[in-house]
């Protein structure tokens, strides 16, 4: 079981690595277009004198593309709302009629984040949490305690006629009585478990519940799945699911396997597309002609 418990941790602690190099490439990628971004601004405003379009252009677009970045890689849709609605505002300040494709298509985008059912992750947190803390509680598959019948009522089976070894042999027998308790099962009797091990079975269902919970923050369904499932299954293998408190928990768990943590999210890089082709142009028809061959510019 400790072996067990130990690849466990080790698979998941690969996996977080992973993650975490992936995350850490990406912010850097972030980084390095955000210097660009802002360097091709600074040149544009040398280059615009007064023309504060290209500049709002250039601002509409780093919000859209953080939009972007939030809901693809942090499933956050309060914020890739806020990113849209904050570029379409820009847009509406410009009032420049090439840029109407573009908002239309922010509103169809809009319209499609305010369709995605929203999570209750911290609902769904909460609940996590209060399993974690209550399979502390949890009774593990083991004997039935019996409460002894006191040893004083075995006078009573020793007649007062009786006497010699007689009487000392009823006594002695009917003690004995008293301290053995036989019980009929016809069930299967799991193993007994060590004390010293006990404490990997509650350690297990709280890891599994808690990586559920990561999974919840991360929108990662299948994670989520597999660690609920994970701790289901130990829940009934190992506790005494017969208990009410087992049987309840066993039940949200399974409740929480029905819910889609992930759901699928709309595509809003068109807007972002069309924004960045009425750039194109504007910087375009910012430039200076270049002068015909044999022309001389003025």
């Amino acid at each position: 079981m400790k072996q067990e418990l130990s690849n466990h941790l080790n698979s998941r602690l690969k996996n977080s690595n992973q993650q975490l190099e992936t995350v850490t490439s990406t912010l850097e990628k972030l980084q390095k277009e955000n210097r660009l971004l802002w360097q091709s601004l600074r040149e544009m405003e040398q280059k615009n004198g007064d023309d504060k379009r290209p500049w709002q252009l250039a601002e509409a677009a780093y919000l859209m593309r953080l939009a972007n970045h939030r809901l693809q890689l942090e499933r956050d849709i309060t914020g890739a709302k806020i990113g849209l609605e904050s570029a379409d505002l820009i847009l509406k300040r410009v009032a420049d009629p090439a840029l109407l494709p573009v908002r239309e298509q922010l509103a169809r985008e809009l319209t499609q984040l305010k369709m995605v059912d929203k999570v209750d992750t911290e609902g769904l947190s909460a609940q996590l949490i209060g399993l974690a803390e209550g399979a502390r509680n949890l009774p593990i598959k083991g004997i039935e305690l019996v409460e002894l019948q006191g040893i004083g009522n075995s006078a009573e089976l020793v007649s007062s006629a009786d006497a010699g070894w007689r009487a000392v042999a009823s006594r002695v027998w009917g003690e004995m009585r008293s301290l053995v308790v036989i019980t009929h099962n016809d069930k299967l009797v799991a193993p007994l478990i060590p004390a010293d091990q006990q404490s990997y079975l509650y350690h297990n269902v709280e890891l599994q519940l808690e990586t559920a919970r990561m999974a919840l923050l991360k929108g990662e369904q299948q994670t989520w799945l597999s660690s609920l499932s994970y701790a289901r299954n130990w829940l009934y293998d190992y506790f005494d699911h017969e208990m009410p408190s087992v049987k309840n928990s066993i039940e949200l768990i399974h409740q929480l396997e029905k819910v889609n943590i992930s759901p699928e999210l709309p595509d809003i890089s068109a807007s972002l597309r069309a924004l960045q082709t009425q750039r194109e142009k504007l910087i375009k028809r910012s430039e200076p002609a270049l002068p015909v061959e044999g022309e001389v510019a003025l």
